[in-house]
């Protein structure tokens, strides 16, 4: 794998859409700062640049979104710096460079007309851009080991809140666009003297339904061939909304889980595990694809990977987040199934892989001392487990090679302090293939098998 373009792939792909609904936030406040109309403002995700800010067809600010590593110097974003160049083939308009499109193509004239203005074409990067203001003489005679790269579009670096002209990935607990969004709804809330402007965990729940917004159109839209669009009515309209949304634990979940990966990437980055870029882009693929189910269904995947918990879809709170959603128990097992296992697919209809003898994977990461305890809280599940009747293995963190059934009797018999359960024998791991195996064991089966 290249891990550069990895990283780039998928914090790239996170940190596009943060970047999107910060510029929109910040957008909001500056109409109400001049007490402008915005509400037929849209931002458009992915259409002729990385995000658009528009007003009907007329482009108020274009944006490229760069999540470059290892970038340096402006050679390094010379696809965004040159001019986009066509050629006609077969009567078709092919592109024969890249670059920041500031221009727009009149089919009717077959000429091409501006369509973004000099002071509204911005460059958002990740790391410090050396020389990326300097002319050509300067910058040969500082950089004399960098080629040099003429900003032909007049490119601009964004500038950000904290006055820097770059903004890095999220790492671990800093999240500067994120503080950044949460900043803007905070100016919007006062602004409108909002009953939870104070509101610090209001704030930031407003922030992961914004979030959610911007997957749900990319979800829609993914299926439907067509851009992503989301109105500033829409965005204000969540702001300031005073309604406690019951699905703001469903919004941090979803953003928990694709951050988990996230950190889960950066991991593999810095340990330097290899994984060819078929397999990576298959299993991001399958993050992506999970991520963007309907709530339903997103639900309904989390209740077969907690498997040992009870889950009440409409009584779900951000305070449940990390026990649904278990950084570790993600990252230990759920990820690294889906990473080492290359050459099997996975199904997501099970959540595991079917080829005869199905394998379920759980976010079940219990030591084997707390086996008794385990298996009170699956039996208690029972009706829940009835779903996964067929699947013979429970993929989890530490405990291997158990038969439910048999480990039942053997917790019983020891009358365990966690045990408080009688047990029937018409309990359905009794009549089931269920086992207990670990992570270790069910890569090298899987592997086997394929």
């Amino acid at each position: 794998m290249d891990n550069r373009n990895a990283t780039a792939s998928w914090s790239g792909y996170l940190h596009q859409g943060k970047v999107g609904m910060f510029l929109s936030l910040q957008k909001i406040n500056d109409c109400l700062l001049n007490d402008k109309d915005f509400n037929r403002i849209t931002m458009e995700y992915e259409s002729a640049e990385d995000i658009d800010l528009k007003l009907g067809n007329v482009v108020i600010s274009r944006h490229q979104v760069k999540a470059y590593k290892n970038a340096e110097y402006p050679n390094d974003y010379i696809d965004v710096l040159s001019k986009q160049k066509y050629e006609i083939e077969n009567g078709k308009r092919k592109l024969i460079q890249k670059g920041f499109q500031i221009m727009k193509y009149n089919e009717q004239s077959g000429e091409y007309e501006l369509e973004v203005d000099e002071e509204s074409r911005f460059l958002h990067v990740i790391n410090e851009v050396k020389g990326f203001n300097m002319d050509k003489v300067e910058f040969e005679s500082t950089y004399k080991r960098s080629k040099y790269v003429p900003n032909d579009n007049n490119i601009k670096l964004y500038k950000y809140p904290d006055g820097k002209d770059f903004c890095p990935l999220r790492k671990d607990d800093n999240d500067n666009l994120k503080e950044f969004c949460i900043k803007e709804i905070e100016k919007i809330l006062h602004s409108q003297d909002h009953i939870y402007k104070n509101d610090r965990s209001h704030c930031e729940y407003i922030y992961y339904e914004l979030l959610n917004l911007l997957d749900t159109e990319i979800r829609i839209n993914h299926i439907e061939g067509k851009y992503p669009k989301i109105l500033f009515e829409d965005i204000i309209n969540i702001v300031t909304s005073i309604e406690k949304k019951k699905n703001q634990a469903l919004n941090i979940i979803r953003r928990s889980f694709v951050e988990c990966w996230d950190k889960f990437v950066y991991d593999l980055e810095i340990n330097n595990i290899t994984v060819s870029d078929e397999h990576f882009r298959k299993t991001e693929s399958v993050i992506k694809d999970l991520n963007y189910l309907d709530d339903a269904q997103f639900i309904e995947f989390l209740m077969k990977i907690n498997i040992h918990r009870v889950i009440v879809p409409d009584e779900i709170t951000p305070e449940d987040v990390p026990k649904i959603c278990s950084v570790d128990a993600f990252n230990e097992i759920f990820y690294s199934i889906l990473i080492q296992v290359d050459s099997l697919e996975f199904d997501k209809n099970i959540v595991g892989y079917d080829f005869g003898e199905g394998y379920l994977l759980t976010l079940i990461n219990q030591k084997p001392a707390r086996i008794g305890s385990l298996l009170n809280d699956l039996i208690s599940k029972k009706y829940s487990v009835e779903k996964i009747y067929n699947e013979k293995y429970l993929i989890n963190g530490h405990i291997d090679n158990h038969f439910i059934g048999e480990k039942i009797d053997e917790v019983a018999a020891t009358n365990s302090v966690n045990w408080n359960r009688e047990v029937s024998l018409d309990n359905i791991f009794y009549l089931s293939k269920m086992h207990l195996i670990k992570v270790e064991t069910a890569i090298e089966k899987l592997n086997e098998e394929s």
